[in-house]
């Protein structure tokens, strides 16, 4: 799956030389410009560490871990992505207010 990402050899080397060589760090930082693959990198880099295949092409996709992740469903799989400043006040209101309407439509959608 990681023949797939285009545009970014030098950095899926990386990442498959540190899974052959078991050489895998605590964290990665996924960081760039807006399209260029940060996010399915990452999400076939962990695909790539917990599938179940045995073949050497890895994330196989259709194993059963690699389909969790595909779902966002897998419990290693945690997500975290850049939320807005709503410039709260002591009380837990938002202080600008041309941010407010837009907030609550937001939470009224959940």
């Amino acid at each position: 799956m990681f023949r797939k990402i285009k545009g970014q050899q030098q950095v899926i080397d990386l990442l498959t030389s540190a899974i052959h060589n078991e050489r895998i760090s605590q964290a990665y930082l996924f960081h760039g410009s807006d399209g260029v693959g940060k996010f399915i990198t990452a999400l076939y880099f962990g695909m790539a560490l917990n599938c179940l295949s045995s073949n050497e092409y890895r994330p196989c996709g259709v194993c059963a871990s690699c389909h969790k992740f595909l779902s966002f469903e897998h419990p290693d799989f945690i997500y975290l992505f850049p939320t807005i400043n709503l410039k709260l006040i002591r009380r837990g209101e938002i202080k600008d207010k041309e941010l407010s309407p837009s907030i609550r439509h937001i939470s009224k959608t959940r």
